[in-house]
């Protein structure tokens, strides 16, 4: 009898500690946003370039931009923690890269990637959505 309760007890323990911890995410998937954010990327240089999103020590393409044109790109959820987006652009056959600092966007805003032809003069802002008062 005495083990019966012994074993009882242990099960409604493990029970109890999965229950309790299940409810619960990790600081880092609390902060993660569930939405895309929107970057529009304007390339003023003459190469063609592809655009990244970075992350912790991960990179993942967003998309490619011509020379000369406007696209709009979206960073998925997975990319951005807390708000905050980090790009890089990349030239087509080039050989030095933009990086941007780590800009905040909050969820009224999008962010604005200007390329120029020399990279290193290149700019991310942010800015309000139109449709925000």
């Amino acid at each position: 009898m005495r083990l019966l309760c012994s074993r009882a007890l242990a099960a409604m323990a493990v029970v109890a500690v999965t229950g309790a911890c299940t409810g619960r995410r990790s600081p880092d998937e609390a902060a993660r946003p569930t939405r895309d954010v929107p970057v529009v990327v304007t390339n003023y240089g003459w190469s063609d370039a592809d655009v990244y999103a970075v992350h912790l020590t991960q990179r993942m393409r967003l998309g490619f931009v011509p020379s000369q044109a406007t696209v709009t790109l979206r960073i998925p959820p997975v990319m951005v923690t807390d708000d905050e987006v980090q790009l890089i652009a990349h030239p087509v056959g080039g050989t030095s890269d933009y990086q941007s600092d780590v800009v905040h966007v909050p969820a009224d805003q999008h962010a604005v990637l200007e390329l120029q032809d020399v990279l290193a003069e290149s700019s991310l802002s942010v800015f309000p959505d139109p449709e925000t008062p």
